[in-house]
């Protein structure tokens, strides 16, 4: 009974110290013109930086995992990310994960749902970023800014948690049904 309630307290405590995606979302999705901005939450008890990775289940669409910015500070809540060399992808499915670094991409700290990049006919026609933002720039090749203006997205925990969750819950799960 004891164990039981360790491992079901450690389950709870690694579902609360995930990451989690916020933006990009499945209503709020990126389009292919100028920077994008992603947006997450966090926990103290989270990493204090991650790597930003975009990805496709379709190899047609993405054919391997791209790098958009690394050692993102975890505390900002949202950067706003410059297109990739070869421009914004067009397509649907994609996802954003946050990982340990880019030589440890499987180290998954969250992954957004799934939303489309649309294609944009007049790019100077998307909207501007508020005035309020400042800017930093992050190690590697991408600048990013953190905005000040708080927005909300669709935003399902529960298919943005990461592997580790999973692993404490049925670590839980035994343990209660063992004891």
């Amino acid at each position: 009974m004891r164990t039981s309630a360790i491992l079901a307290s450690l389950s709870l405590a690694a579902f609360a110290a995930a990451f989690t995606v916020t933006q990009p979302s499945q209503k709020k999705g990126w389009t292919d013109c100028n920077s994008q901005t992603l947006k997450w939450d966090s926990v103290t008890t989270d990493a204090s930086n991650f790597t930003v990775v975009l990805v496709n289940q379709d190899d047609s669409v993405l054919s391997e995992p791209v790098v958009l910015a690394e050692n993102v500070d975890a505390s900002k809540g949202s950067i706003d990310i410059d297109a990739p060399s070869d421009g914004w992808p067009s397509g649907d499915d994609f996802q954003v994960n946050l990982v340990q670094s880019k030589k440890q991409l499987t180290q998954i700290y969250a992954q957004s749902n799934m939303f489309d990049i649309k294609e944009e006919d007049d790019c100077s026609a998307t909207t501007t970023k508020s005035s309020s933002q400042t800017s930093g720039t992050q190690s590697g090749t991408n600048t990013a800014s953190g905005a000040s203006a708080s927005e909300t997205g669709d935003n399902n925990g529960a298919l943005s948690m990461s592997a580790q969750t999973g692993f404490f819950g049925v670590v839980a799960l035994l343990g209660a049904a063992l004891a």
